[in-house]
């Protein structure tokens, strides 16, 4: 009895401990680990250390609390001679969520054989009731509950209706699900955590699919639905759903904020799923930038894609917050397809993004909420990653015209140079022909002076000599000025020669006809050029041109 009853509550914290963390159960612990412990009973570490399922993680995360559950239920200390039941591969445990009844008896009590189905199902029983008179299976009220719940819990039921008699309590939210057709009711519960989470409102007259487990709650007999997940479905319900969320937020100014997208896109965080074309598409577009993709996969379809969606956006926001920019994308659907984008949790998460958010969802007629609350919105993945493109722009078409317009100007500056030394050269030649017609007029004072006057010869000689020194100071002033205005000249080109800018960095790069290229229009793949660098040249030969 201490076994079956430690069996259950650790059934039960399992199951609960799985919904709280919203991991699938054999995460926390196997059906198998299970049993085992409801078996050997350990009462210490080192002993819990020993069962098979419970690792290192495990004992630290959980350890205490399932020590604490076997001292509440260890007074008679178990049998040795209790064999194990097999539960299949330890080590790649089935997904009970996924098995139908039948295969989940099966898969816990070790029954392979569709005619050992009701053997599977006495073993099972085997852990709830008593053997009484004529080997009939007795049950307690309480343990039949028991068994009842814990069969029930096996798998997760996906069920659809229409809402109906909601109650909203500071413990929960109890409501009615109908059916549409012979208006059968079954009565639903959702844990306050749970519905927080949900981010939809609910209202009589809407039509839903929700997930959970079936449960007769015992101190009243009372079969209910214990709620995992809630999400709408019917296009009415969904539309009303829609424009209610959309009136909300506009009305608190969520669609007003819209940042600028950043010039020369860079490093985007991207969150899709890994799975279909979207993603493909996407990185398709997008031109070849050198640009750094961080890539989140989440559902972006069904009841687990907010969730996704919401740590996606909270992991970038903590550990990548200098993106330049955070992408959200994935391809059309109906309304209902797109719930996890009409979502308000997710709404509030992209407005609250410290990185400028980018959507691109789909093609349905109604605008996703989601793209009217982002900085930046697209209807397609293709579009978006052309809107990244599109911040490079002004690179690829400035970079060309600047170019053009500095060789331009360097010709400018270097014809003007030209014809600046031209003209003092010109000015120079115009001094020294001044300086030799000066020197003839001397000459001829000097002849003159010897035919008409006369004089003595010593008298001839001081007055040349006089006049020589006047030609030589004459010759010396000139040549001053032309050297100093040469040396100028000489520290200027100096300044704009080709030689330096070589030594600075740059190269000239001439055709095979000697002709210096000055755009790609003149070159042609397969042409050989010669590049001239400060110190030697090289021959290259054109791969590409962009």
């Amino acid at each position: 009895m201490m076994q079956r009853e430690l069996f259950q509550k650790l059934t039960a914290w399992r199951n609960e401990t799985a919904r709280r963390s919203r991991v699938e159960r054999f995460h926390i612990l196997q059906n198998k680990t299970i049993e085992i412990l409801a078996e050997t009973m350990p009462k210490t570490y080192e002993e819990l250390a020993d069962v098979k399922g419970i690792g290192k993680k495990k004992l630290h995360e959980f350890g205490s609390e399932i020590l604490a559950l076997v001292k509440e239920c260890a007074v008679i200390p178990p049998s040795s001679s209790k064999t194990h039941l097999q539960g299949g591969d330890p080590h790649n445990p089935p997904s009970i969520n996924r098995l139908p009844l039948e295969d989940s008896l099966r898969t816990r009590t070790g029954v392979s054989g569709g005619s050992d189905l009701k053997a599977a199902q006495r073993q099972l029983l085997s852990n709830f009731g008593e053997e009484g008179e004529k080997n009939e299976k007795v049950f307690t009220v309480s343990g039949f509950l028991n068994f009842l719940n814990t069969v029930l819990g096996e798998r997760d039921v996906f069920i659809r209706g229409e809402v109906s008699s909601v109650q909203v309590h500071p413990s929960g939210i109890y409501f009615t699900l109908k059916d549409k057709i012979d208006e059968s009711i079954l009565n639903c519960y959702i844990r306050p955590s749970t519905y927080e989470r949900m981010g939809v409102q609910i209202e009589e007259g809407l039509e839903v699919k929700v997930s959970g487990v079936p449960n007769v709650y015992k101190p009243k007999g009372r079969l209910s639905f214990l709620v995992y997940s809630l999400e709408l479905a019917g296009e009415g319900s969904l539309k009303k759903a829609y424009e209610m969320l959309k009136k909300k937020l506009e009305s608190e100014g969520l669609f007003e904020r819209k940042r600028a997208l950043p010039e020369f896109i860079t490093r985007i965080g991207i969150i899709t799923s890994r799975t279909g074309a979207v993603i493909d598409d996407f990185r398709r577009n997008l031109e070849s930038l050198g640009l750094q993709l961080y890539f989140y996969d989440a559902r972006v379809e069904g009841a687990r894609a907010v969730d996704d969606i919401l740590r996606g956006i909270r992991w970038f926001n903590t550990h990548m917050d200098d993106l330049d920019i955070l992408v959200i994308i994935r391809g059309g659907g109906s309304l209902e397809d797109l719930q996890a984008f009409n979502n308000e949790f997710v709404a509030r998460a992209i407005f609250s993004s410290k990185i400028i958010t980018l959507c691109g969802i789909g093609h349905d007629r109604d605008v996703p909420i989601t793209n009217l609350v982002a900085d930046r919105a697209t209807s397609t993945p293709s579009i978006v990653a052309m809107t990244i493109n599109e911040s490079w722009k002004r690179l690829h078409e400035g970079v060309p015209t600047l170019a053009q317009d500095l060789l331009y100007s360097f010709e400018a500056v270097l014809s003007e140079r030209k014809n600046y030394i031209r003209g003092s050269v010109d000015q120079m030649l115009g001094y020294m022909s001044q300086l030799f017609l000066r020197y003839k007029y001397l000459g001829r004072e000097l002849e003159q002076a010897l035919l008409g006057i006369g004089l003595r010869l010593e008298e001839i000689r001081k007055r040349s000599r006089e006049m020589i020194g006047l030609a030589r100071a004459a010759l010396e002033q000139i040549f001053k000025e032309v050297s100093r205005k040469l040396i100028s000249y000489e520290t200027y080109l100096e300044g704009v020669s080709p030689e330096r800018n070589l030594k600075l960095g740059y190269s000239i790069i001439r055709n095979v006809k000697g002709g210096v290229v000055k755009s790609v229009e003149d070159l042609a793949v397969g042409e050989k050029v010669m590049t001239k660098l400060y110190k030697g040249e090289f021959v290259s030969k054109i791969e590409e041109i962009k």
